[in-house]
């Protein structure tokens, strides 16, 4: 019985070996033609780790040991953080009531006045008639651009800017309409006019509000979108009065959050 017990032991670790070397060969194969055999990644820096964290075991590595620049993987853990912690909706806003005034603190919200959210709770509440003045406090004091960033592509819309009110997405389109120029935000302060089906692109030196448009580069699509410069908060004052047509001002105290009510 207990020879029989061995060797039904030894036959089943046996087993698991020769499944897991099966299990790494097959992934190896297809990280060799999916990926290690391409021409186009010849040049690069590739590595690859396959963890089952049920069994705590490796399935596969290459490069492994290798140091690399975390660039995107570090969306993951953010993707991940944002899902556990934040929950199905994220506060736009605290805010408090003072006779006509608004009272707004910022969250950081990324979705106010983003054009692939149609529901704009806090828009809705700053446009109300009762409200004569709305006052914004920024509770941090973002750096536009992280450390180690790139910080030649600033135009790219990939590259907004971080802002403790964000607005737009913090990126400003500019939209071809048969000769006319459409912006949003509206009323962008834009030198130049692009032409019907000619190459074109938008231009701004970095932190400034000013943009231009560039016939000599870019290509004839009709749509074309660049970052803002934010200026870590102040630019939502500036933005919001034009756009409520109220005066919208920064205030420097924080909102006592006891006192505060949040808008989702």
């Amino acid at each position: 019985m207990q020879t029989s017990l061995i060797k039904y032991i030894g036959l089943s670790v046996w087993l698991m070996a020769f499944l897991s070397c099966s299990v790494q060969r097959q992934i190896g194969k297809q990280a060799k033609a999916s990926i290690l055999s391409k021409a186009e990644f010849a040049p690069a820096n590739v590595g690859i780790t396959i963890f089952d964290a049920d069994t705590q075991t490796g399935l596969y590595s290459h490069n492994a040991e290798k140091l690399f620049v975390p660039a995107s993987n570090t969306k993951l853990f953010s993707c991940y953080a944002g899902l556990k912690y934040l929950g199905d909706s994220l506060p736009a806003a605290y805010y408090t009531i003072e006779g006509d005034q608004l009272l707004v603190q910022a969250t950081g919200d990324p979705t106010f006045l983003h054009p692939d959210f149609v529901k704009q709770p806090l828009f809705d509440l700053m446009k109300q008639n009762r409200f004569k003045t709305v006052g914004i406090y920024t509770s941090f004091d973002a750096q536009p651009l992280g450390r180690g960033w790139a910080w030649d592509d600033y135009l790219e819309d990939y590259m907004a800017e971080r802002d403790p009110f964000p607005m737009y997405g913090n990126l400003a389109t500019f939209t071809l309409k048969g000769d006319t120029l459409a912006t949003v935000p509206p009323n962008l302060p834009v030198i130049g006019n692009p032409e019907k089906q000619k190459p074109w692109t938008v231009n701004r030196v970095l932190g400034g509000h000013f943009y231009t448009i560039n016939s000599k580069a870019g290509n004839a699509d009709a749509v074309k979108t660049v970052t803002m410069s934010m200026e870590r908060g102040a630019f939502a004052d500036k933005f919001l009065e034009d756009t409520l047509h109220k005066t919208v001002e920064r205030i420097d105290q924080p909102i006592p959050l006891s006192q505060a009510r949040v808008l989702y």
